[in-house]
């Protein structure tokens, strides 16, 4: 009787550390699955590429997504590279945690480069985790140097609208100042407006009269939508000059001359 139930005993045992061992491996495997499978996805749902003057939506966007997926330890530091082997009772061996966080950590670095335009590839070409290509784009874009202020303010100096429509003009110069921000030489709100309005051309004078003339400071956003209703106004007033009738009698020919509405002077 006592062999019997030491041998249904060893039995369970057996059973049980069989079933251990094959949850551990589904489990490895689906961690495994998972991670892979994560990076993918935010390769679809980072569309935006790294250029010269946008990093700060760049970073963005990735550092939600690393956020999500509980990623952001692979280029923040915080979840650093197990050690390659384990010594388990006097015995050496790979470490199967070692294997999965190398394959994660490329399929970050993959997706990083892969946001990357051309001409910035070449900045983190020696780069082999991705916390240390993150830390190479952070300290060449964010990093304040008087050159990289110099260079920011340059292109702020002489920016104007041209043939950009109002949405694109306003989002580039708010763009320079974030980043003027980031380097530790933020541009006060009123030059800001400053330079939106300097920007602007001949069609926006009466709005531009009626900013300046305003006893307080208006605010970004405030700006933002006022000048996209006044290009809205702009551009209505232009198609309805083009349906007008053409007369070959120059004394009834109808003043087509437009002017945009006329805003409140009390903004």
């Amino acid at each position: 009787m006592k062999v019997d139930v030491n041998e249904r005993l060893e039995n369970r045992l057996c059973e049980e550390k069989r079933r251990f061992e094959t949850q551990s491996n589904a489990d490895m495997k689906g961690k495994s699955m998972r991670d892979c499978g994560s990076v993918e996805v935010k390769k679809k749902q980072a569309p935006l590429k790294l250029t010269s003057s946008n990093y700060l939506s760049w970073k963005l966007q990735f550092e939600t997504l690393f956020i999500g997926y509980d990623l952001l330890g692979y280029i923040g530091g915080s979840n650093p590279c197990p050690p390659k082997t384990l010594t388990t009772n006097n015995s050496t061996g790979p470490n199967p945690a070692y294997n999965v966080w190398v394959r994660q950590d490329q399929l970050i670095l993959n997706a990083l480069i892969g946001s990357l335009s051309p001409t910035i590839i070449s900045f983190i070409a020696r780069a082999t985790t991705s916390q240390e290509s993150w830390t190479i784009l952070a300290n060449t874009y964010v990093k304040p140097t008087r050159g990289r202020i110099k260079q920011v303010k340059n292109l702020l100096k002489n920016h104007t609208k041209g043939t950009m429509n109002i949405i694109d003009f306003i989002h580039s110069i708010k763009a320079r100042v974030d980043e003027l921000a980031i380097l530790e030489a933020p541009m006060d709100q009123e030059d800001l407006t400053d330079k939106i309005l300097d920007g602007l051309g001949d069609n926006y004078k009466e709005l531009v009269h009626a900013v300046q003339a305003r006893d307080t400071s208006i605010t970004f956003e405030e700006l933002h939508e006022k000048l996209i209703s006044f290009e809205a106004s702009i551009q209505a007033n232009i198609k309805t000059d083009i349906h007008l009738p053409i007369t070959a009698n120059p004394t009834n020919r109808t003043n087509t001359t437009w002017r945009p509405q006329k805003f409140n002077q009390n903004w």
